[in-house]
């Protein structure tokens, strides 16, 4: 496109535009859904809508997280966890028997990553009780990379950071004063319909995904 065209488009848009005022968006609520549930029925809320979906929710609490951990993997023949040392998951996990792989040494371990590691434990930064999203926030001992490739993803969730709705968990966690390149809404495993119309787990990342409730 010459640089005259696109002078062209860019003017007609802007006389378009008239004396419209810009959208002032902390008043603007747009068409999302407003709720006001209570703790408990948006834990309710979260529990049932990810369940439907195929997702793992399993109540604990701060101190019976670490055995819950154990005991999940343990029931499923898994003894390869990975996890961040420098985050109070991973510290919390030493002590327990399970052979620990440190996501801060995943440029080592980049072919096990996709050949042999079974299982990654992260952390969440909350949840929406409205659709039963998780809400990941990728980062340098967490990247993105341990929820979408080890077959089995487990979760750690406080409950209260369930929020109702998207809209008021972006306002509430002030999302637009900064975010990482990506942010991950996380929903239930991953699925596909698309060969023959059958449902199959684990087509595009983990086909389990275990969310340890911590009340």
């Amino acid at each position: 496109m010459s640089i005259e065209a696109r002078s062209n488009i860019l003017s007609r848009l802007r006389a378009g535009l008239g004396d419209s005022q810009p959208i002032d968006q902390s008043q603007d609520s747009g068409s999302a859904a407003s709720y006001q549930w209570s703790q408990t029925e948006k834990v309710d809320r979260f529990i049932n809508v990810i369940s439907s979906v195929n997702g793992e929710v399993h109540r604990t609490s701060e101190q019976g997280w670490p055995e819950a951990v154990e005991h999940i993997l343990k029931d499923k023949k898994i003894n390869q966890l990975l996890v961040s040392s420098q985050k109070e998951t991973g510290q919390k996990l030493a002590s327990r028997s399970l052979e620990l792989i440190s996501s801060e040494k995943l440029n080592d371990h980049k072919d096990k990553l996709f050949f042999s590691i079974p299982a990654a434990l992260t952390t969440c930064r909350s949840a929406i009780a409205e659709t039963g999203s998780l809400v990941l926030w990728p980062d340098e001992q967490e990247p993105r990379s341990m929820s979408l490739v080890p077959p089995v993803h487990l979760v750690l969730l406080k409950a209260e950071d369930i929020h109702n709705t998207l809209a008021e968990t972006i306002h509430a966690e002030g999302w637009s004063s900064g975010m990482p390149t990506n942010v991950l809404l996380v929903s239930g495993p991953s699925k596909t319909a698309d060969i023959a119309r059958i449902l199959a787990y684990g087509a595009h990342g983990p086909k389990e995904l275990i969310i340890l409730l911590v009340e």
